[in-house]
């Protein structure tokens, strides 16, 4: 919603706010064709838990895969004629970004398919209570609505996160680039072997790396576990897919 951007509001939060507006626009038109629509009935919270758990999980797919590409691809940086010959580390820097940059991409191609996954689950309940002749409670449309947003925004802001800090991680390889010939010199005038110092750089770079993708990985793995663990557990949709 590019309106929305140009109000100075970040690409997440114009995101989230674009989903509502749809969500709302979607009641309105529903309430319209169907008075008995007028209401937050139990079956409309349920299955827009199910929608803005799917939804929320293809944005942040799309989100971080998007950033992770333009952190990672520039057309005046990170050539491999600017960065060789300094040294065999230096040599494969762009290995080093090819292996990272595929770390960022494993990340959104399972978001988005565990976000598939845990929105099919939804839905087989759904249809498994009415092909049972159960009738979802209002407890129990509330409880689907905060797993969808649960599992949904989980996903959306580990993905807005890792998105916004591909910029820093990834770029990090081209910036890189013009300073692989670059060594350190001691009080004494002595140089460092040719090497020396991409080896330091690099491996604490990949440490913070790492520990960041783990860190934002979690609070997406986390809401998935938790939507799955608590996925119809305690009513009736458990003994009607048993």
């Amino acid at each position: 919603m590019s309106w929305l951007a140009d109000l100075g509001l970040p690409a997440g939060l114009s995101s989230v706010v674009g989903l509502s507006i749809a969500m709302y626009i979607f009641k309105n038109a529903s309430s319209a064709m169907d008075p008995s629509m007028a209401q937050w009935t139990p079956q409309f919270l349920a299955y827009a838990g199910d929608l803005i758990a799917l939804v929320a999980s293809q944005l942040a797919a799309a989100y971080a895969g998007v950033k992770s590409i333009e952190a990672a691809v520039s057309f005046t940086n990170g050539f491999y004629y600017t960065y060789s010959g300094a040294s065999e580390t230096g040599d494969y820097l762009g290995l080093w970004e090819l292996l990272a940059v595929i770390l960022f991409l494993t990340w959104s191609l399972s978001i988005s398919i565990v976000g598939y996954v845990e929105g099919a689950l939804l839905w087989q309940r759904y249809e498994a209570m009415e092909a049972a002749g159960l009738t979802v409670t209002v407890v129990e449309g509330y409880k689907y609505l905060a797993l969808g947003c649960v599992i949904g925004m989980g996903a959306w802001i580990s993905g807005l996160a890792l998105g916004d800090s591909a910029g820093k991680l990834l770029g990090y390889f081209d910036a890189y680039a013009d300073d692989t010939h670059s060594e350190a010199v001691d009080k004494d005038g002595n140089v460092d072997p040719d090497g020396t110092a991409i080896q330091y750089d690099l491996g604490f770079h990949f440490v913070t790396l790492l520990f960041s993708y783990m860190t934002i990985s979690t609070i997406a793995v986390g809401s998935y576990v938790f939507g799955y663990m608590y996925l119809g557990q305690g009513d009736d949709a458990a003994a009607a897919t048993s």
